[in-house]
């Protein structure tokens, strides 16, 4: 009996275990995908050259 009930407390503290670690990682990809999208200015240069080049 005690076998029993201390492989369903392992069973359970398994399942807790990577239900956190799933929603740790989903959280650090959304965050990294955010940062990424935030500071992607690959196209800037263009941009201000066309800006300088109407003022002229």
């Amino acid at each position: 009996m005690k076998k029993t009930i201390n492989a369903i407390i392992t069973t359970v503290e398994n399942v807790a275990f990577t239900i956190r670690t799933k929603a740790q990682n989903a959280l650090s990809r959304s965050r990294a995908f955010t940062c990424r999208a935030l500071s992607g200015n690959s196209g800037e240069g263009y941009i201000d050259t066309a800006i300088f080049s109407l003022l002229r």
